[in-house]
């Protein structure tokens, strides 16, 4: 049994500098149809980011309310 999702799909990125942003920012993205840590994403060159940009590719990661209650159960922990 898989658990549920802690992210889905968002808006696309429309420009390059936007994409980049996200990602040196540390926001999780969706790279075609899977959700994408920054770190991993952070190893891309920047014509890659472009190209993926230009097909759509691309997507903010929004988190589902099953991601939130995961995040305030992680705060609990770590103020107890």
């Amino acid at each position: 049994m898989s658990s549920p999702r802690k992210f889905r799909p968002g808006e696309p990125f429309l420009t390059t500098e936007e994409a980049v942003r996200a990602i040196v920012d540390g926001e999780w993205i969706y790279h075609r149809h899977k959700p994408t840590h920054p770190g991993w994403a952070m190893g891309w060159s920047l014509s890659l980011i472009k190209g993926f940009v230009g097909q759509g590719y691309l997507r903010r990661a929004v988190l589902t309310e099953h991601g939130l209650a995961m995040r305030a159960r992680e705060k609990e922990l770590e103020t107890a």
